[in-house]
């Protein structure tokens, strides 16, 4: 078959025929807009029509949950999985692991957070669709932190920006003033 082709069989068919079809289905990240503060320098996963999640079960408990960190080259393998009786395929490859060293200062230090990751740590991902069966209370995350910046991400946008030139925030909608307070003029 070749892809953007339609494929024409001149069988016959009769009852119990079976056609199978394989369709080649890899994970593939998914990166948010730099100015999406809450989810920027992370990175989700999707294969086929599924989202990927993270859950804490997977990690290994809180701490290792909040330290994984995912490399912008991993690899990830489908394994076919349960969850209960329900058959799904996970996602595995290898994170790196960089414990927060909170010193009794958490959550503001002097000195800044180390980057450096310190162990390898095994990443399994289950479809979001499926999380929370199987021990309650689990904390889970779609959007992953990445390992470290790289090059090809475009660059940071927001309050810690400096560009020199002082900004000035302007609507397209007419100023508002209750009945009697002025038009706006001049403003």
């Amino acid at each position: 078959m070749e892809a953007g082709r339609l494929w024409r069989t001149l069988r016959s068919w009769r009852p119990g025929d079976v056609l199978l079809l394989e369709f080649p289905i890899g994970a593939r990240p998914v990166y948010p807009h730099p100015r999406i503060d809450a989810v920027r320098g992370c990175v989700a996963f999707e294969r086929g029509p599924l989202v990927y999640c993270l859950e804490e079960v997977d990690a290994g408990g809180t701490d290792r949950f909040d330290a994984l960190r995912v490399p912008a080259d991993i690899a990830l393998s489908p394994t076919g999985s349960k969850i209960g009786d329900e058959p799904m395929v996970a996602l595995e490859g290898t994170a790196e692991l960089v414990p927060a060293d909170d010193a009794g200062t958490f959550p503001y230090r002097a000195q800044p957070w180390p980057a450096a990751p310190t162990t390898s740590a095994h990443l399994r991902l289950v479809p979001y669709a499926l999380w929370g069966n199987r021990k309650p209370g689990q904390a889970m995350r779609v959007w992953l932190p990445l390992a470290a910046r790289h090059t090809s991400d475009p660059p940071e946008r927001g309050p810690s920006h400096n560009t020199g030139v002082s900004r000035v925030a302007v609507s397209k909608w007419p100023i508002m003033r209750p009945e009697g307070t002025g038009t706006g003029a001049g403003l």
